[in-house]
């Protein structure tokens, strides 16, 4: 199976999967400036962190929606997911495994309305949980990210980037 398609499977459970793996998913948005690349990254409060925005699954939902929701919560940008970038796995302070889903983003246009219009509204996370959202150079977010993991994804985004690869159309 392509990492595209696998990356399609439902998350079952309230974010846990059956083997008790929290799944959360999120996204690397990018916009072009001035020649260079520029990503939010968001300030979590309660972990006092720096990261990328991401979120746990809800039941029943696909991987690709939870993480064009979360986005949508945290930065407050409808996004248009583009290629599938590495998966995180990590043990959270309660000793449990999460891991998470990532994708290339760019923010949706006026081109992608149309399909925009089949997502639901999302509300804003509140402050306790987003406290602050910055668009920095891709250097810049790889210095704020608080978890040294969380590099992987965007050196992969880098690269794809470098080769042009980040085209990325609405479908839903």
């Amino acid at each position: 199976m392509s990492p595209a398609v696998a990356a399609v499977e439902t998350a079952p459970g309230a974010a846990l999967n059956g083997r008790g793996v929290v799944e959360a998913a999120g996204a690397l948005v990018w916009r072009e400036r001035d020649g260079r690349l520029e990503l939010p990254v968001v300030h979590r409060p309660r972990y006092k962190d720096w990261s990328w925005p991401k979120g746990k699954v809800d039941p029943g939902e696909q991987l690709p929606a939870a993480a064009v929701r979360e986005v949508a919560e945290e930065i407050d940008e409808q996004v248009v997911l583009g290629v599938p970038l590495p998966s995180l796995r990590y043990t959270t302070s309660d000793g449990r495994t999460k891991r998470v889903h990532y994708w290339a983003a760019r923010c949706a246009t006026d081109d992608d309305a149309a399909a925009l219009t089949v997502r639901p509204q999302v509300e804003r996370a509140p402050l306790e949980e987003i406290d602050d959202v910055v668009w920095v150079s891709a250097a810049t977010a790889g210095e704020l990210l608080t978890r040294r993991a969380d590099r992987a994804p965007l050196e992969t985004l880098l690269t794809l980037w470098e080769r042009g690869r980040l085209a990325t159309r609405a479908v839903v």
